[in-house]
């Protein structure tokens, strides 16, 4: 029994390598014939005008007919599709089209021999599509537009805003076609989003950029500033627009005003940095509305009370 298994384990393998070696020799006949194919070679561009901006974009890939054998054909789709047809657009041809336009174009067969160089020698061209590249430029304008960003800050507890958020520069030049530039006022950074933030933030924003515009910069710097604060009260008289000589009686005499403070500038705070106003009421007699006219800018009052006072003139 063993001897039958090992027989047909021997005849399994000697068939298998039969197949394998028929398989290589139909296809090494297949690969020898000649064959033709199309290919998508991408294109890129240099040296492109730096006085005008492009508004019609070329073709991005040359269609190419090829002639070869079946083994060149194989490494000449390979080589078409990594290696990108680099085009100097100093040597197209130009025509003025009209008012701040311009025409650059060039026959596809100009570039013959740079492709012919990419494939075998043996390797036919026979059609390249489409028969010519043509670029249209504008002059180029200028303008000066706001950066607006798009930034979602959440701070840590206890902590807040010690100065607006920043954008520098908070403005760029941009350059395009007038008419383009005409639609544009500002532009904004790319989103971003801060979550418990504890510390001060200072980098780079990528500015979005429209289709077919340039620009001085293509990022801002990005300055947020935070400071961990306390909150605190204070107890502040209110101030009457009464005669001097005139005997008021107020109730109550104080204001009491709650605030955020930086811890820094917490023991510097003092209550004579504040002004409580009260002002007769037109409505009712004897009453008094109370206005915080005054108070440090580094602070952030968060309420007071009361917002109305009683008082009596004593004869």
């Amino acid at each position: 029994m063993d001897s039958f298994l090992k027989i047909k384990n021997k005849n399994t393998i000697i068939f298998l390598i039969s197949i394998g070696i028929s398989t290589f020799m139909w296809l090494l006949i297949k690969l020898s014939k000649e064959y033709e194919i199309i290919v998508n070679i991408p294109v890129e561009y240099e040296n492109m005008p730096a006085d005008k901006i492009l508004i019609k974009t070329a073709d991005s890939v040359i269609r190419v007919s090829l002639t070869d054998n079946g083994f060149d054909l194989i490494g000449s789709r390979i080589i078409a599709t990594t290696n990108p047809l680099v085009l100097n657009t100093e040597k197209f041809r130009i025509k003025k089209l009209s008012k701040g336009k311009t025409k650059y174009f060039v026959l596809s067969n100009a570039f013959y021999d740079l492709l012919k160089a990419k494939f075998s020698s043996s390797t036919k061209i026979a059609t390249l599509k489409p028969d010519s590249l043509i670029l249209i430029f504008e002059k180029l304008a200028s303008k000066k537009v706001k950066v607006l960003s798009r930034v979602n800050v959440e701070l840590a507890s206890q902590y807040q805003f010690s100065g607006p958020l920043k954008l520098s520069p908070d403005s760029i030049i941009i350059y395009g076609s007038a008419h383009q530039l005409a639609e544009i006022n500002s532009l904004q950074t790319i989103e971003k989003e801060f979550k418990e933030l504890e510390s001060n933030i200072a980098e780079k924003l990528a500015i979005v950029i429209p289709e077919n515009i340039r620009l001085e910069d293509e990022s801002v710097k990005l300055n947020i500033d935070i400071e961990k604060f306390t909150e605190a009260s204070v107890e502040v008289p209110i101030q009457t627009p009464f005669n001097k000589n005139k005997k008021i009686k107020i109730f109550p005499k104080q204001v009491q005003i709650k605030f955020a403070i930086s811890l820094d500038d917490y023991h510097q705070l003092k209550a004579d940095q504040f002004t409580v106003i009260g002002k007769e009421d037109s409505l009712s007699v004897g009453k008094l509305n109370i206005s915080l006219t005054k108070f440090p800018e580094h602070i952030r009052v968060i309420d007071y009370s009361p917002k109305m006072a009683e008082f009596i003139i004593i004869k």
